[in-house]
């Protein structure tokens, strides 16, 4: 049996991917089930706390787990310092897994401290940066962790000693202890940045890009998918979304909205109104103040089955983040043959192909990344959308990722 453990089941991106990956490895005949802290899906595989004193606990533990940050200011980038402890261990080891595949675990639901007390072959799937970090999710160009962190710029800190050199500290006496560990990445540069942390480079790394189900994920006729959404048939249509695509810095909504004006400027007037943005993962935000187009703004979409619409009613979706350690935006967009502009940088780099399925621009260039996504616009025909969906089904797809993962348990449990 394979026991995931992951904090959500289905919020936040590393949530969805170790969720689809537990119904990938479901599909192909394996005995899968999750162990999480909080659950929104009511698949009978997944295990959480059903008392109500327990799920109060966990939602204290969550936000014990953030009280630091509150001594420090508000970081750049997301950051955990995962000091609250957790006794898991035990309910794990009561599962009887063959392999604990570990996902993303912080947020005050399982410590690195137990690592050590898992009777299991443990296979860790990287979301972030977070596990060899001092508390990071994304180093934002920082290379400290390759050898001690402190002195933390995502913090400001000009410290040696500061809480992320406290965190690294830590996590190297955790890691010393662990026992039979594989780690894998969904990408080729987060593979790369794990062989080069001083905290995990000692472990076997492998590389298995995150797959999707084609089948749900998939082109639906973009007048269809407009009348549904109640979206206009005559505009363009840009498309940008997240988890919280306003507020987290990372996602680049102030990159998005310096690559709107700079389009809109290089349009005439009259032609502005042909063009619109969508925006979904938040309710309400800028307009056409800010990005010189109209806008419309999805909320956040509960239903996963709505997102295939969503992309298959755009031209082009754009992924202006910093960092990614895959890009699950930009695979989903693919999936359903929508091209992506983004920018060429980390995870990303796997995914968007320039003038191939999509548009990329050097980092941050949002005027070299206005101009790609005006070429995706001006295009007539529908190669760049027929590149998009062969390229997921030649390498992305949920039945590849699996039979990956099923030949490396069976690896390890040898």
């Amino acid at each position: 049996m394979i026991l995931h453990i992951s904090t959500y089941d289905r919020l936040g991106g590393a949530a969805t991917a170790a969720y689809r990956l537990h119904k990938a490895l479901c599909s192909a005949g394996q005995d899968s089930r999750m162990f999480v802290m909080e659950r929104s899906d009511n698949d009978a595989d997944i295990v959480s706390p059903y008392s109500s004193i327990q799920k109060g606990l966990n939602r204290v533990k969550l936000r014990m787990d953030s009280l630091p940050k509150c001594v420090f200011g508000s970081p750049d980038y997301p950051f955990t310092p995962g000091w609250v402890p957790s006794h898991k261990a035990g309910a794990v080891n009561a599962c009887k897994p063959d392999v604990i595949m570990l996902h993303w675990i912080h947020g005050g639901f399982f410590n690195t401290a137990e690592l050590k007390n898992l009777n299991a072959p443990i296979v860790w799937q990287l979301h972030d940066m977070r596990p060899f970090t001092g508390g990071c999710h994304v180093s934002g160009g920082c290379s400290r962790y390759m050898e001690n962190c402190g002195k933390c710029p995502v913090l400001h800190s000009k410290r040696e000693n500061d809480i992320s050199g406290m965190i690294f500290s830590r996590q190297r006496r955790h890691y010393k202890h662990a026992g039979n560990m594989v780690l894998t990445a969904g990408s080729v540069w987060l593979k790369d940045c794990i062989q080069k942390s001083a905290l995990l480079s000692r472990f076997p790394c492998r590389h298995i890009p995150i797959g999707i189900d084609t089948e749900r994920f998939k082109p639906i006729p973009q007048k269809t998918a407009r009348d549904v959404l109640g979206l206009p048939q005559k505009k363009k249509i840009i498309l940008f979304g997240a988890l919280s695509p306003v507020s987290d810095y990372n996602k680049g909504f102030d990159l998005l909205q310096e690559t709107m004006r700079k389009l809109a400027s290089s349009i005439t007037p009259i032609n502005n109104n042909k063009f619109l943005i969508v925006i979904f993962g938040a309710a309400s935000g800028p307009g056409r103040d800010t990005f010189g187009f109209d806008t419309v703004y999805l909320g956040r979409l509960t239903d996963e089955a709505l997102l295939p619409l969503v992309y298959s009613s755009a031209d082009v979706t754009v992924v202006p983040s910093r960092y990614e350690s895959f890009g699950l935006t930009a695979l989903e967009s693919l999936a359903c043959g929508t091209p992506a502009a983004a920018f060429q940088t980390s995870g990303l780099v796997d995914l968007v192909q320039d003038k191939i399925n999509g548009v990329t621009a050097p980092p941050y260039d949002t005027e070299c990344l206005s101009e790609g996504i005006r070429w995706i616009l001006s295009l007539r025909g529908n190669m760049l959308k027929k590149n998009a969906r062969q390229l997921v089904l030649k390498k992305f797809t949920a039945a590849r990722q699996a039979a990956s993962y099923i030949d490396l348990f069976k690896e390890i449990c040898k």
